[in-house]
């Protein structure tokens, strides 16, 4: 049964040294979480779990994992296996240099991703994006079809954008220098937990749904439709851009 309950078939482990010209790495995987973790400086450290449905067996070797170096980058990927076998899942543990790139892709699966300094490229057809940073600089991007987005960074920079069809979305800043930052869900609310230090331009708008300004509700006017409200404005003069909009939802915007 392809949703029945799954059993650990076996582990690949691999520890690889990098260069300081190796500056992203690279993960793609069909069904099974990804976990991403600060690790050690010059070592990309890899451990998957497969898992197969109960009763179904299945070897796994080493030669179940490629992993390429090449052209700045490391590459991650399960190899290609027929097509009985494909109800397989792959749980991956990956301790990475906190400064180094990464980009994330899951068919089906919960992204996590801790203590990295770096640009961020995260994407899950059905899962979840939790993300718990040092930095997220760059043009980071953080996209679910359906699930929950949520990303904590001591310092957000860049232009960093948050997308899902279905599912809330949650951006947390310990300090703000960031240029641009889009959030954007077709039906889910979005929550902004901002610093007390943040200054900069927020556009807001629910579709369907309402706008919490919380200790700002006096500083920027919210203009009322028949089902949703929009927020445009000034909080002071400074680098903060931040764009907000839901098609049925709330937005709630708290600066502590």
């Amino acid at each position: 049964m392809i949703f029945g309950s799954y059993q650990e078939v076996g582990t690949v482990t691999r520890a690889v040294g990098v260069g300081s010209d190796v500056t992203r790495l690279i993960i793609e995987n069909g069904m099974g979480d990804i976990r991403l973790e600060a690790g050690r400086t010059g070592l990309v450290e890899i451990v998957a779990h497969f898992k197969m449905p109960g009763g179904e067996e299945y070897t796994v070797t080493d030669n179940d994992v490629e992993v390429l170096t090449g052209d700045g980058k490391i590459r991650i990927k399960p190899v290609e296996t027929p097509k009985a076998l494909q109800r397989r899942k792959i749980y991956w543990e990956i301790r990475l240099p906190m400064s180094m790139n990464v980009r994330a892709r899951c068919g089906m699966g919960d992204i996590h991703a801790t203590g990295l300094s770096s640009e961020h490229d995260l994407r899950t057809g059905a899962g979840n994006i939790n993300v718990k940073a040092e930095r997220v600089c760059g043009e980071s991007r953080f996209r679910c079809g359906t699930g929950k987005i949520n990303v904590s960074a001591h310092r957000l920079e860049g232009e960093p954008g948050l997308l899902t069809g279905v599912g809330s979305l949650t951006l947390h800043g310990g300090s703000s220098l960031l240029t641009h930052a889009s959030l954007k869900c077709a039906t889910g609310n979005i929550y902004l937990n901002l610093p007390a230090t943040y200054i900069g331009r927020l556009d807001l708008k629910a579709a369907v749904g309402r706008v919490h300004l919380g200790r700002d509700a006096g500083t920027m006017p919210v203009h009322t439709n028949i089902v949703g409200q929009r927020a445009n404005g000034l909080l002071g003069q400074g680098p903060g851009d931040i764009e907000a909009k839901t098609g049925v939802g709330n937005i709630n915007v708290n600066r502590a």
